[in-house]
């Protein structure tokens, strides 16, 4: 995943989203794995809206989760997870250097 700063997105994924650090393989490359689910993010200094990415995150408690995302200050886009087949979603948005990322819970 193309990313505009590398370390103020580790941050966002290790702070907020609970993933590790896996491998660096560089400066400017980074592999991520949250309960084996795989992420490699790379920094690129001019991003495409064209080449976003929405990451969608399997929760086993979703109302925990949407607590405790809430608590960490991240922006939800709902007010409640909301009804969708199979289950229920909400949408997080993370914004560093007005470069934004939506993800989807589920």
């Amino acid at each position: 995943m193309k990313v505009s700063n590398i370390k103020e997105a580790l941050v966002f994924y290790t702070k907020v989203l609970d993933f590790e650090v896996s491998k660096e393989y560089g400066p400017k490359i980074v592999s991520l794995v949250h309960e084996n689910m795989p992420i490699v993010l790379e920094e690129e200094a001019v991003q495409s809206e064209s080449k976003n990415v929405l990451l969608g995150i399997q929760s086993t408690n979703i109302h925990r989760d949407f607590r405790q995302l809430k608590e960490k200050g991240v922006q939800i886009l709902s007010e409640e997870p909301q009804p969708c087949p199979p289950g229920l979603y909400f949408v997080i948005r993370r914004s560093i250097n007005k470069s934004n990322r939506n993800f989807t819970v589920y």
